[in-house]
C-alpha cells in the first residue's frame, strides 16, 4: 500500500486526478441539475442536525466564531468605518425605507404615531418649562 501510495505521489498523479475531478465538477455544475449542488445540499443539512445534536460542538463553535470577529475587527477597526459609510451611502433611501415599511409592516405606523406623540408631548413641556423659567 505504501508503494502505491509513493508511487501515486511521485508520479504527479494526484494532480492530474485533481484536474480529472475539477473538470468535472465544472460540467457538472453547468449542467441544469447538477449533483454536486445536492450533494452539498445534503452535507450541509447532516452537519446542521449534528452540530444542532452537539451543544459541546457548538460552544466551541461560538468561541471560535467570536475570535475571528474580535481578531477581524481590531484588525480592521480603522477601515470598518468607512467601510459602513460608503455602503450606507450607495443605499437608495426610497429602496430602502420601502423593505423595511414592507418587512415592518403596521408596526411602522405604531411605531410613527408614537414618535409623533412622544415628540409632541416633549414640545409641549419643553415650551412649557421655558414659559416658567422665563417668569
Amino acid at each position: 500500500m505504501r508503494d502505491c501510495i509513493r508511487h501515486f505521489r511521485n508520479g504527479d498523479y494526484y494532480r492530474l486526478l485533481l484536474e480529472h475531478v475539477r473538470r468535472h465538477v465544472i460540467d457538472d455544475l453547468g449542467s441544469r441539475q447538477p449533483a454536486a449542488r445536492g450533494v452539498a445540499t445534503a452535507l450541509l443539512v447532516s452537519l446542521g442536525k449534528a452540530i444542532a445534536g452537539a451543544p459541546a460542538i457548538q460552544l466551541k463553535l461560538n468561541a471560535w466564531w467570536l475570535d475571528i470577529a474580535h481578531s477581524l475587527v481590531v484588525r480592521y477597526r480603522g477601515q470598518l468605518p468607512v467601510l459602513i459609510t460608503e455602503v450606507v451611502k450607495s443605499w437608495n433611501a426610497q429602496e430602502v425605507s420601502r423593505k423595511i415599511e414592507a418587512e415592518i409592516g403596521r408596526d411602522l405606523q405604531y411605531v410613527r404615531i408614537n414618535g409623533t406623540l412622544v415628540g409632541g408631548m416633549a414640545g409641549v413641556l419643553l415650551h412649557a418649562a421655558a414659559f416658567v423659567v422665563a417668569r
